[in-house]
């Protein structure tokens, strides 16, 4: 193996010995011309420039395989001449087009532009480069027209930024992209109206993607109820070794996730569910229940839910569902989260963390964990908290009790909390708190009030 070269602002380049130089990277102060030795050209394998090399010094590079340029304003069209490089990698806020050229690059397997904010638009015969694996680009690059026909493509940038099915860049294109692996990020899913479209994209043959994850955006929340999106929703087909799902800003009245999940029974490694910011919905059924693996459940900023669960008519129901994390956020018309006590008399037997926040309207909610841990409540109403916490017997698990911001507060520490070993309590407007027992003197555990 070649050895591996720095050079930096103070090396006098003429002294320099490249000898078997393979790796060279180059860390200056400003833009230097150089003078590479005509030999150093057919050795060199990796080139990392810090800052830009005058006269585009790199094109002589013939036999480079990793090409890592910097603050350039411009590429040279003989990038073409680099037959061989697999990876190439541009960090410039000046640089605001790609030559043509860089579609002759048949054997680059990734391009990483993500850190050219400038750069909108990208060469339209890419398409070509059909041993492309890895694409990274800017949120503001237009991803490339017909971009199915990367058919080795195993990662989109950080997010895949839907147009228009019609210019070629819809979730269609998503079709033959069957090597796409880990996590896939889908934005503007508002540009996707025809179901057929979502069936095209075959998520459910992307069996190496574990993490799938949808983003709509709409200016106005009353959209949703003037566009059915509903029906692209029941049309996703999810990857079968999905791990997690999260679904951000449906704007939909209602999403049909009974259906979704139903239909998705091979889904046996789905253990996080995420859902966020879907203003217009009203309802959210027991997730919990249907989907019997799930272990994380995120549940945030939902301005129109005011029933969370209720009765749960899937045959997949479970008494014993494996869920251990809870977050409900923001929910700040949520009144109700029941449970359905006779066909699931304990529904969270391994709940382990649960939180709620900004849930000032919560008037009834289970209290049966017997293996919670920890709780957390920030900005929950008086009847909520007391709902939470009105079985001690049934939380027989819990070792932290953290109580935020609440505008009156009734609690009672009985001997059933003989786990707990941390109560914080801060910002209450009114306190009424009484231990029955020496054992849970608020003395012996730390007990923070600042601001009564």
């Amino acid at each position: 193996m070649g050895k591996e070269l720095v050079l930096s602002h103070i090396t006098p380049t003429e002294n320099v010995n490249f000898g078997e130089t393979r790796h060279l990277t180059m860390r200056l102060d400003k833009e230097r011309e150089f003078s590479f030795p005509e030999d150093l050209s057919k050795k060199l394998r990796t080139f990392i420039s810090k800052r830009p090399v005058a006269n585009d010094a790199w094109v002589n590079f013939k036999f480079i395989r990793v090409l890592h340029l910097n603050d350039i304003k411009e590429m040279s069209s003989s990038i073409c001449k680099l037959i061989l490089l697999r990876h190439l990698s541009i960090q410039s806020y000046s640089l605001t087009s790609l030559p043509q050229s860089i579609s002759q690059l048949y054997h680059l397997e990734t391009l990483n532009i993500e850190e050219c904010p400038k750069l909108e638009k990208l060469p339209d015969d890419m398409g070509k480069l059909t041993n492309l694996r890895h694409l990274y680009i800017a949120e503001s690059t237009k991803i490339l027209e017909k971009f199915g026909r990367l058919h080795c493509l195993r990662s989109i940038s950080p997010v895949l930024f839907l147009g228009e099915e019609e210019d070629g860049r819809g979730i269609g294109e998503l079709e033959c992209l069957n090597n796409l692996c880990g996590h896939l990020r889908i934005h503007n899913m508002e540009r996707v109206r025809d179901a057929s479209h979502v069936r095209k994209a075959k998520l459910m043959e992307k069996g190496k993607v574990y993490q799938l994850e949808m983003v709509w955006k709409v200016q106005n929340a009353d959209e949703g109820t003037n566009t059915d999106y509903s029906e692209v929703v029941e049309a996703l087909e999810l990857p079968q070794n999905l791990i997690e799902v999260s679904i951000n800003g449906f704007p939909g009245v209602k999403l049909p996730l009974k259906e979704w999940l139903a239909n998705g029974s091979s889904l046996h490694y789905l253990v996080e569910i995420k859902l966020q910011e879907c203003k217009n919905l009203e309802e959210i059924p027991p997730i919990w229940h249907i989907q019997p693996s799930l272990e994380t459940l995120e549940i945030s900023s939902m301005d129109k839910v005011k029933l969370l669960g209720g009765k749960c008519t899937s045959t997949r129901a479970l008494a014993a569902p494996r869920l251990k994390h809870l977050t409900l956020r923001h929910m700040r018309v949520l009144e109700e989260w029941v449970e359905n006590l006779t066909t699931t008399p304990n529904s969270f037997p391994f709940l382990e963390e649960l939180i709620v926040e900004e849930c000032s309207m919560l008037r009834i909610a289970p209290s049966d964990f017997p293996a919670v841990k920890e709780i957390k409540l920030n900005r929950v109403g008086k009847e909520g908290v007391s709902s939470l916490l009105s079985q001690p017997s049934s939380l027989t698990s819990l070792e932290k009790l953290r109580i935020k911001n609440c505008r009156e507060l009734s609690l009672t520490l009985t001997s059933s909390f003989h786990s707990l070993k941390e109560i914080y309590i801060s910002e209450i407007g009114g306190l009424d708190m009484m231990c029955s027992s020496a054992n849970n003197d608020p003395r012996r555990h730390s007990l923070s009030l600042p601001f009564m």
